[in-house]
């Protein structure tokens, strides 16, 4: 029990903002599924948000533990990208179709607002995740070493 308290203390800020894009990842899959339940849009490619979401949060739960030179927070920062913006080219036109006026008047949805946040966050905590990430901060060190 102390070796696992021990290597969940010696994580960094960095490393745990992988561990936040991994759960915002799978929330903002959850409302993704449940808006594509109860709407669909012709341009949209559920099957690609979803497999990239999955290696986003692959990615993040490997960042956590191994780091191997930045590659993998690189790879889940455009994994999270990607998702994201593979969500907005598949609801742009409904996102178009509401701000220009909703003359059928449905309102936008819920689920989309809130899968559009959480992989919002979840590029935001990939980007922290890269920027303060172990590897870095011992480049940082050395640096000031000489």
């Amino acid at each position: 029990m102390n070796k696992v308290v021990a290597f969940l203390k010696s994580k960094t800020f960095g490393e745990w903002a992988s561990v936040a894009t991994a759960l915002l990842t799978v929330f903002g899959l959850i409302f993704y599924a449940c808006l594509i339940s109860v709407s669909f849009e012709t341009t949209e490619a559920p099957a690609a948000v979803i497999v990239l979401g999955i290696v986003t949060i692959a990615l993040a739960a490997v960042a956590f533990f191994k780091d191997f030179f930045q590659v993998v927070t690189i790879a889940e920062c455009a994994a999270a990208f990607i998702t994201f913006s593979l969500f907005v080219k598949g609801r742009v036109s409904y996102f178009a179709f509401y701000i220009t006026g909703d003359v059928m008047d449905t309102g936008l949805s819920p689920f989309f607002v809130i899968a559009a946040g959480f992989f919002v966050l979840a590029m935001v905590s990939a980007v922290i995740a890269f920027c303060l990430s172990k590897n870095k901060n011992k480049y940082i060190n050395q640096e000031e070493k000489l």
